[in-house]
């Protein structure tokens, strides 16, 4: 409810791989399994991070949608420098889950 982003994207739109229908499907499935698990046994970690296939989605997701700005994000101009970037979640902390606006929002 807070997200800059929640005029535009579900959590699915940003956390699940959207490239075609049966992998959606299967990304989910094997998430909500690894949550149905990780849940009964308690065994929830104190902190929540991505595992490495939901940090691809993730970015991919950010590409998909911002295509036409992500040139002007990269460092240095290549996909593997906004890959870091993102791992590190220097972007993604603050923009769609933090206190920082969407460009759109603070007009």
């Amino acid at each position: 409810m807070n997200s800059s982003h929640r005029e535009w994207a579900t959590l699915n739109d940003c956390h699940v791989t959207q490239d075609n229908v049966f992998n959606k499907y299967l990304f989910k499935a094997k998430d909500g399994m690894y949550h149905d698990y990780v849940f009964t046994t308690r065994g929830e970690p104190e902190v929540i991070r991505m595992k490495e296939a939901g940090v691809e989605a993730a970015h991919n997701n950010c590409i998909r949608c911002h295509q036409d700005q992500v040139v002007d994000a990269k460092p240095e101009g290549t996909v593997d420098n906004h890959k870091a970037n993102m791992t590190d979640r220097k972007c993604y902390k603050e923009v769609p889950h933090g206190k920082i606006r969407a460009r759109e929002s603070r007009v």
